[in-house]
């Protein structure tokens, strides 16, 4: 875990962890072994359940920044979402209430409770990192060319909003169940960046919402004037799956979709 932190970069934070985490390690297990005082033991054992409850919090606020992040870049969520890591972080977190059990009371049952625990995890772990989509490259700012001009000028936002309307509105590219920010980024001509502020500043709104409100408008016309199943809707819209249409209908609608093909 020390070598984890290295890694990290040269953040004054995560190289004071870093040290922190190898002193206490090393004194805890140097002390118990030498002087055999399970006092010491007991003081590592605290450690781990303060350290792990510290990077269960520290993770749940960088994957918040990290959905954050995907709302501005992508208009989809499914396979780079980190909700399945959020539920693996919590069940680590039940598994490590369990070893500091075991650490004060002697007890088989709880050692084979948390060997059984820790397999189921990462097995899950396996699973879903085979299915993650890495998406590091859209996150970060990569672009070159002027980022802090032109929304300013009116002349050159209006420009550009009616270029992003033409897209939207005309090829209809919010169809793309893959549309990412950076595909936009290329056909407008600008950078992703420049993007983001202009979404977010002139339309309030993130890119992930923005592309979703077409889909819901163009769901609702099928919903109108076809008979197809709420699945093929969703497919036909440009959603990646009906669990994400739902929740984006109902938020525009306040109602389902059945719902809303019923009271036509």
């Amino acid at each position: 875990m020390a070598w984890m932190f290295w890694r990290k970069g040269s953040d004054r934070l995560f190289r004071l962890i870093m040290i922190l985490m190898l002193i206490v390690d090393a004194q805890c297990l140097n002390i118990y072994c030498v002087t055999g005082n399970s006092i010491y033991f007991y003081i590592l054992a605290v450690w781990g359940a303060v350290y792990g409850l510290t990077t269960f919090i520290v993770m749940f606020f960088l994957i918040r920044r990290y959905h954050r992040q995907l709302k501005e870049r992508f208009s989809y969520q499914e396979n780079i979402n980190l909700n399945w890591l959020l539920a693996i972080l919590s069940s680590c977190f039940l598994i490590l209430i369990i070893w500091t059990m075991s650490c004060f009371v002697i007890n088989v049952d709880f050692d084979d409770l948390y060997m059984v625990l820790s397999l189921a995890i990462w097995m899950f772990i396996c699973y879903f990192v085979y299915k993650h989509e890495s998406v590091i490259d859209e996150l970060t700012d990569s672009d070159t060319g002027p980022i802090d001009d032109g929304l300013d000028d009116g002349s050159v936002a209006q420009g550009l909003a009616a270029t992003v309307q033409q897209l939207f509105e005309e090829e209809k590219i919010y169809l793309n169940p893959k549309l990412k920010l950076s595909d936009v980024a290329r056909m407008v001509g600008t950078n992703r960046t420049y993007l983001i502020r202009f979404f977010n500043e002139e339309n309030g709104q993130t890119f992930y919402d923005f592309v979703n409100n077409y889909r819901v408008e163009h769901a609702t016309q099928l919903l109108r004037t076809s008979s197809y199943t709420i699945l093929e809707v969703a497919e036909k819209s440009g959603f990646n799956s009906v669990s994400t249409f739902r929740r984006a209908f109902v938020a525009a609608h306040e109602c389902s979709p059945n719902e809303y093909r019923s009271q036509m």
